[in-house]
């Protein structure tokens, strides 16, 4: 069945006597897909924090499979909202740390910054300004590799904010 996941859901579904559909009302099946969340994060989060030595770069092209479109079936919609809001509840975000160290935050705790800011930043970085403290006010700064169109749905899905002008 086409669900309009970025993702494949292999599982032993109990299906209709044709074995084109998924027998939704079985409590088998609903059992299955009440555990597709806890086992989408599982992988999710080993996906993107366990290579360590990948570079940061690399890290936002992980968040296609968030899957931020609705399902093409509306009873899929429970195992996506299931995930968005294990996602919105874990340190996922790769957040700029200034350091070598890669840094993961919550979605709400996570904004960013308009690209053209990036250049200033840039600049009192090769300045000499520590920028270390930039985060020190309760909200962190999204790592720089997001600042691309083809990020927005993702970063609408985890209901990142921009940065206040404040």
């Amino acid at each position: 069945m086409v669900t309009n996941f970025p993702f494949i859901i292999q599982a032993d579904f109990l299906l209709a006597s044709s074995r084109e559909a998924i027998l939704f009302d079985s409590p088998w099946n609903k059992g299955i897909l009440e555990c597709i969340p806890s086992a989408f994060m599982n992988a999710f989060v080993a996906l993107v924090k366990s290579r360590t030595d990948a570079p940061a770069m690399t890290i936002p092209s992980m968040f296609h499979y968030l899957p931020v479109s609705p399902s093409m079936i509306p009873l899929l919609e429970p195992v996506r909202s299931g995930i968005k809001d294990k996602v919105l509840v874990e340190d996922i975000v790769p957040c700029e740390s200034h350091t070598p160290q890669k840094m993961f935050c919550k979605p709400c705790e996570v904004a960013w910054l308009k690209p053209a800011f990036w250049d200033i930043l840039v600049k009192a970085r090769e300045s000499g300004v520590d920028l270390k403290n930039l985060s020190t006010h309760g909200t962190y700064i999204l790592s720089s590799h997001f600042d691309k169109s083809a990020y927005n749905s993702v970063l609408t899905f985890l209901d990142v904010k921009s940065v206040s002008h404040e």
